[in-house]
């Protein structure tokens, strides 16, 4: 009990010399930040498309037309075909695709759309390369979800090690830190026996 009383009184003195040094009227420790967070009952359909190029507006209208008719929250598409790493808002959507050059030419290309309702949730998206890119929504329970296109098997060995080293590496990175959900096209390779 005595204990308690000298812990109260130790903080209560700290908390006297911390307001002499501030100017008056101000709050004794930052406001903590309201970000939104995606609640827990919210249901988020999510899908996932090897989109074979998005360089056409046409095709980006028709990939929005698909979202909305079958109440799509989140995609995350793979083979965009697109160079750069950027970011567009529309009308209804925002996205948000990662992507690069090849010795001149562009094959690959990963990319997340969400409906704008999400927006005010989005916290991050990391384009880790043309293959693989992480895009986080903070929630109760935070999610990211992460856009990966595996090299295909006409690839060398070190560029397939190359991706699923990186994959693995934000999986694992993630692994504390809320919910972490894929839409990937693998490109599966099965052996023949």
């Amino acid at each position: 009990m005595k204990r308690n009383l000298a812990r109260s009184l130790r903080r209560k003195l700290a908390r006297q010399d911390i307001r002499k040094h501030l100017p008056p009227g101000a709050p004794a420790q930052e406001p903590r930040s309201q970000t939104p967070k995606i609640p827990l009952k919210r249901n988020i359909k999510l899908a996932t498309l090897n989109v074979r190029g998005l360089n056409k507006t046409a095709k980006r209208k028709e990939l929005e037309l698909y979202m909305i008719e079958h109440s799509i929250d989140i995609m995350v598409v793979q083979e965009t075909h697109l160079g750069e790493d950027i970011r567009e808002t529309r009308k209804k959507h925002t996205w948000h695709f990662s992507g690069g050059e090849v010795a001149g030419t562009i094959h690959h290309g990963v990319g997340t759309i969400y409906h704008n309702n999400l927006r005010h949730f989005h916290r991050d998206t990391e384009c880790i390369s043309d293959r693989l890119m992480v895009t986080t929504f903070n929630g109760k329970i935070d999610l990211h979800i992460i856009s990966a296109y595996a090299p295909t098997a006409i690839a060398t060995e070190e560029d397939k090690d190359a991706f699923y080293t990186s994959l693995t590496e934000e999986i694992h990175k993630r692994r504390k830190q809320g919910m972490t959900l894929m839409g990937a096209d693998l490109n599966a390779k099965f052996n023949e026996k």
